[in-house]
Formats: structure tokens, C-alpha cells, sequence
């Protein structure tokens, strides 16, 4: 009864936007959509490292804090100052059609809500991931998915994609689309 999908066009031939979904026990599937700073071969390589972490811990626990908070100091470790990532981390349980999820510095995120033809900027958990060790993340309370209802986890590269005159596509735009 969903559908999910994402896409992705980088900016170079290779770049820090990604995303994933991850099987997961009891009809539930994680989404994983990040950025990692920068353009090229080295955020690319961040990226991948961030997902494989999370899949990894993900096999072992649904905790969306957990799983976030340990993330961010194995990357704090490894990264160093200069570099970091915001994502977006979520848990879709098809059965109760509950959308649990946390972001680290990534957003805004979206829920539209047909019910009512409006959309809802939801919360950021916490700083991106590999800043500072020690960051604990807070998810919200999930959301209840309903028919028609969307979940948008957008990177930078929308908003801030730019016309020839220099205006930004922006959040009003991704939300008309």
C-alpha cells in the first residue's frame, strides 16, 4: 500500500547525496537519505561509509537514536573537523502505517497531508553527523501515515538550485511540485 521512491542527480560525476531503503523484520523498510559535505570522490566515499554503518546497526536494532548517536561518533572519529553529514533516517512499519523518524541536521523534511491539502515542516533531531562526539538524537513522535499522504526528504540541491537570474528553486517550489 506505499510507494517509495528517490532520486538523485549529482552535481559532479560522482557526490555526497544518497539515499537507500533497507529491508527490514515485521513488513518494516528503513530510508536512509543524506549529504555529505562537498562535491567529488571524497564525500562520495563518506557517504557510502555512513550507509554502511547504518545498515550495519540497523540489522542489530530499530532505535532510530541509537543507531544515529553511535553513527555520529564513529564518524566524529574518522572524519575530522571539515567534513560532515545531514541525514534523514526513518522506519516505515507498513502494517500500522507508522512513519517513525530523525533527522541529523537534514531538512527541512516534509509531510504532506491530504486529508487537509497542507504540509508540515517537521523537526530537525540534531546537528549533522560527524561534527562533534557525544550528540545524542531525540526522534519526534512518528507520524501516522494516511491515503495520499506524502514523507519528502529533499538535499540542498533543491532548494538551492538556482536559476540563470540567480533565484533559488526553494521549499514554496518543491512544495507545488
Amino acid at each position: 500500500g506505499f510507494d517509495i521512491t528517490g532520486w538523485k542527480l549529482q552535481a559532479d560525476r560522482t557526490g555526497g547525496d544518497a539515499y537507500d531503503f533497507i529491508e527490514l523484520p515485521d513488513e518494516r523498510v528503513g530510508i536512509i537519505a543524506g549529504d555529505a559535505t562537498g562535491h567529488g570522490i571524497g564525500p562520495a566515499l563518506v557517504a557510502v561509509e555512513c550507509r554502511a554503518i547504518i545498515r550495519a546497526l540497523a540489522a542489530g536494532s530499530p532505535d532510530l537514536s541509537s543507531i544515529l548517536g553511535t553513527t555520529n561518533t564513529l564518524l566524529a572519529r574518522d572524519l575530522g573537523g571539515n567534513r560532515f553529514v545531514t541525514l534523514c533516517l526513518a522506519v516505515l512499519d507498513v502494517p500500522r502505517a507508522s512513519l517513525a523518524f530523525a533527522s541529523a541536521g537534514h531538512g527541512p523534511l516534509l509531510h504532506y497531508h491530504a486529508a487537509t491539502d497542507a504540509f508540515e515542516e517537521l523537526e530537525i533531531s540534531g546537528p549533522p553527523l560527524g561534527l562533534f562526539d557525544g550528540v545524542s538524537y531525540t526522534p519526534p513522535p512518528p507520524i501516522q501515515m494516511a491515503p495520499g499522504d506524502l514523507f519528502v526528504v529533499p538535499t540542498d540541491g533543491f532548494y538551492e538550485y538556482a536559476r540563470r537570474d540567480g533565484e533559488f528553486f526553494g521549499n514554496t517550489r518543491i512544495q507545488d511540485a
